[in-house]
């Protein structure tokens, strides 16, 4: 184990979580103060309207994504090129956009909620097409790109937005401004990089009009793609139902200012999983490398590492809570502060997130794919009914208990499937 943890310490790894960590903290920090500014420049409905338009549109975004990014990175044998993923992520994207739209027609909100719905999905429209290209990089172990990506991202659409909302005090034109920087790092970075550095048999580096020319690609190849990870999509949406459905029924049973706190709240949990899983995207490349051209037993070394780190990590993030939590909520204002019982509950919820986002990047390293969907559906069908059961009498404190409740099964729940599946391609080799 001690060798392993050494490992980890090489300089290219070093360096990938680094960069990544750096990417991610600075995103993840940028979307908080986003709250931050909401917080102190408008009131706490106008925040539950920013949560509840991501609310709305990451489930519908995450479920087309369908995780094509784990898929690329953990493609060792090269089954697809990079143009391939890219327009399939365009096709998928284009089709969740169409969804969004009519979900939004069924909808009884008033105009200026609805356009702000329209132009955050946008705004994640735009981040999935920026994804696929770092996924690129990440199979080629250039987590550089992609941290400084991501940095960019998170100070651009910070500055727009704050700008926006400052001047304007109006969610409409501070979502536009947000939207408006997202667009400035696909178009003038993402793009001008995977040309860059693209190969000769995936992309020609000759702009734009090559990455999105789908006569360049057969609709055998998209649908085999598709094929492949549609399971994977399908997990991915539940995995995003299950931040959502809390906030769905707090918001219904106790409107948008409670739902507003207990969104600042739970930005402590996006923090923390944003920093985790930089760890986990540095390593996955390897860790399927690892589990599918090497030795099983480097696997199960580098798999332990990880949780290790994982354990290290909510050992931290809970023993700041309890020291700081009061301070920390202050920073939104006092009556967010009132709510520090909560924020410990969601807090103990992130500590397990943390060994949740070892388990299943490691589920995408084994190629455990098909398992993914019966497996969180599992756990969204629970978490469905114990904010059914505890939210409508207890509030943001029952929505807590069901997170953590809920988290706790599924973090048992995926690693029997992971110890199943290890065992049975171990038989299956050995046969």
């Amino acid at each position: 184990m001690f060798a392993t943890l050494l490992r980890l310490t090489e300089k290219r790894i070093v360096s990938n979580v680094r960069w990544t960590f750096t990417g991610n903290a600075l995103y993840a920090a940028s979307q908080w103060a986003m709250i931050v500014i909401l917080a102190r420049y408008m009131d706490p409905q106008t925040v539950g309207t920013f949560a509840l338009a991501f609310a709305i549109t990451a489930p519908v975004m995450i479920f087309f994504n369908m995780q094509l990014r784990a898929v690329e990175a953990t493609d060792v044998t090269g089954k697809y090129a990079f143009r391939e993923y890219f327009q399939t992520r365009v096709i998928t994207t284009s089709a969740a956009l169409l969804i969004t739209l009519l979900i939004l027609v069924l909808l009884h909100e008033n105009r200026s909620t609805l356009l702000v719905i329209v132009l955050i999905a946008l705004s994640k429209a735009t981040e999935s097409l920026s994804d696929v290209i770092h996924g690129y990089w990440q199979l080629g172990e250039r987590m550089e790109l992609v941290g400084k990506s991501l940095s960019i991202r998170a100070l651009l659409t910070l500055g727009t937005f704050t700008f926006g909302i400052a001047t304007t005090r109006n969610l409409m034109w501070g979502s536009g401004a947000f939207l408006a920087g997202s667009l400035g790092v696909l178009f003038f970075f993402d793009m001008r990089w995977a040309g860059r550095l693209g190969q000769s048999n995936a992309l020609a580096p000759s702009g734009l009009a090559t990455f999105l020319s789908l006569r360049t690609t057969t609709a055998a190849r998209v649908g085999s793609m598709i094929r492949v990870v549609l399971p994977l999509g399908v997990a991915a949406m539940l995995i995003s139902l299950n931040t959502a459905i809390p906030r769905y029924f707090v918001e219904r049973h106790w409107g948008k200012q409670a739902l507003g706190i207990f969104a600042a709240l739970s930005y402590f949990i996006v923090v923390g999983n944003m920093c985790m899983n930089a760890v986990g995207q540095s390593i996955l490349p390897r860790l399927a490398r690892s589990y599918r051209l090497a030795s099983r037993t480097e696997f199960r070394q580098l798999f332990a590492a990880l949780l290790v780190c994982a354990g290290g990590v909510a050992a931290a993030s809970m023993g700041v809570s309890l020291l700081f939590g009061r301070r920390l909520l202050l920073i939104y204002g006092k009556e967010y502060a009132e709510a520090y019982p909560v924020f410990l509950i969601i807090m103990s919820a992130a500590s397990i997130g943390y060994v949740l986002s070892i388990l299943n990047f490691s589920l995408n390293a084994v190629g455990a794919y098909n398992v993914q969907m019966p497996l969180f559906l599992s756990v969204t069908l629970l978490l469905i009914v114990l904010c059914w059961t505890v939210v409508p009498r207890y509030g943001i404190r029952g929505a807590g208990i069901a997170l953590v409740a809920s988290s706790g099964v599924q973090a048992v729940l995926s690693a029997m499937c992971l110890g199943f599946e290890v065992r049975r391609s171990r038989s299956t080799v050995d046969a």
